[in-house]
């Protein structure tokens, strides 16, 4: 698994992609551990590393909600497959990490801020489902030394644990 995150950055053309071409984020190192982390918004790099091979064009909060919910996953260890999602960032990082992205193109007012939250926790579901299904799909697929079953039941097993909060919360307002 390629070690590079790729987050999409404000739209061509906007004011803040016309004058910001690279972006060190702090909260985001803080979350992914102290590790560089460097957006590429406009800027020609001699280096960059993408992972095509599960690239997509996707809303920014399910980007968003599917890069929290790799936070739970040590791929470097002896059981790759067991997550941890005492790992996923609390409510602080995620907001800290929300504001320093909408704060690249001006629309950091609490209000975005907070809708962008909400709309991460909803995809949050969806990523679950999703990278669930691919477990499934990828036990009958692929040869490579990974318990895709085990991975799927603990992304189902967040779905549904998660769900009934996320979705009471989200029609309560």
């Amino acid at each position: 698994m390629d070690a590079v995150m790729h987050i999409a950055g404000p739209p061509s053309g906007s004011p803040a992609f016309a004058t910001t071409s690279l972006f060190l984020f702090e909260s985001v190192s803080k979350l992914l551990q102290k590790k560089l982390v460097l957006f590429d918004l406009g800027l020609e790099l001699t280096e960059l590393f993408q992972d095509y091979e599960y690239a997509s064009f996707n809303p920014v909060a399910y980007d968003m909600a599917n890069h929290f919910c790799e936070m739970a996953a040590d791929y470097h260890s002896e059981k790759p497959r067991i997550l941890d999602y005492n790992k996923y960032p609390d409510t602080d990082e995620r907001k800290q990490f929300v504001q320093t992205y909408l704060s690249s193109s001006g629309e950091e007012s609490e209000v975005e801020v907070e809708n962008l939250i909400k709309s991460i926790e909803k995809y949050t579901l969806a990523s679950h489902l999703v990278w669930g299904l691919w477990g499934i799909i990828s036990d009958h697929v692929n040869d490579i030394d990974f318990d895709y079953k085990e991975y799927a039941r603990q992304r189902f097993e967040q779905y549904w644990l998660k769900k009934p909060t996320i979705l009471t919360s989200q029609t309560a307002e």
